[in-house]
């Protein structure tokens, strides 16, 4: 099967309250892939929607919550000094930690942004990581493969047209082709994370083939929860302790 697709990357970015992100990057390309393709998410036709799911809560529910002490104030104005350090040295030739941008804007939120939702750049992500490139290579035949799988109940032979939506993959865990982050900057920014994807497809019967030609439009949602793991300690100033979760 033939397939023409257009490709967007939409950013989302969870931390209590949720909240929702926009599409921001396109672009065109054309791959034949054998339909042989097995999906990992589950995909329905219709409207994109949401799928249910459970972030890693990391210190959140195993501490309890508490007003700040002088002692803490001061520790947090600290945290805030050595992060804006840290900011400074970004892209500076010989510096230490000069290439987490992506991070340190995580954690700049993380302390001031009050809970409120943070969008983050998955475009950045994919462009700048190896695991990005690789977790959108898998996105991509995966969208073909459900466009494939679900186009003999929604098309006739003289071709037709549907959407899609489907249900969270994770990436960074044991899902093959949805690998960690493999730079410090994105391990830092979001860690393990979920993607869905979405798309729209039309089929069009091709003259003296049996295999038709697919034009996909597709749509890769990514959306995670900032936090901090109790048991990945770091001595890295510019990430904040224990007690740090606890007063936020």
């Amino acid at each position: 099967m033939a397939f023409a697709m257009a490709l967007a990357l939409s950013r989302r970015r969870i931390v209590p309250p949720r909240r929702l992100a926009a599409v921001s990057m396109r672009l065109s390309s054309t791959i034949s892939e054998d339909s042989s393709n097995m999906t990992h998410a589950l995909y329905f036709v219709g409207a994109p929607r949401r799928p249910e799911i459970r972030h890693d809560n990391g210190f959140l529910g195993q501490f309890r919550s508490r007003s700040p002490t002088p002692v803490d104030r001061r520790r947090y104005a600290q945290w805030q000094g050595r992060l804006e350090l840290a900011e400074a040295v970004q892209g500076v030739p010989g510096a230490p930690k000069n290439d987490i941008p992506d991070a340190l804007a995580a954690y700049r939120h993380f302390l001031t942004g009050r809970g409120a939702a943070r969008t983050f750049s998955y475009e950045r992500y994919v462009a700048n990581d190896a695991s990005g490139r690789t977790t959108l290579q898998s996105a991509i035949l995966e969208a073909m493969a459900a466009a494939w799988e679900l186009h003999g109940s929604e098309v006739s032979a003289e071709g037709g047209s549907f959407s899609f939506t489907g249900s969270a993959i994770a990436c960074g865990g044991t899902t093959s082709g949805y690998p960690y982050p493999a730079t410090e900057n994105w391990q830092k920014a979001i860690g393990a994370h979920s993607i869905w994807i979405s798309g729209d497809v039309v089929v069009k019967p091709v003259a003296k083939s049996s295999t038709p030609e697919f034009t996909l439009t597709l749509v890769v949602h990514a959306e995670d929860r900032y936090n901090l793991n109790p048991e990945l300690p770091t001595s890295r100033p510019a990430y904040p302790t224990t007690r740090m979760v606890c007063l936020s």
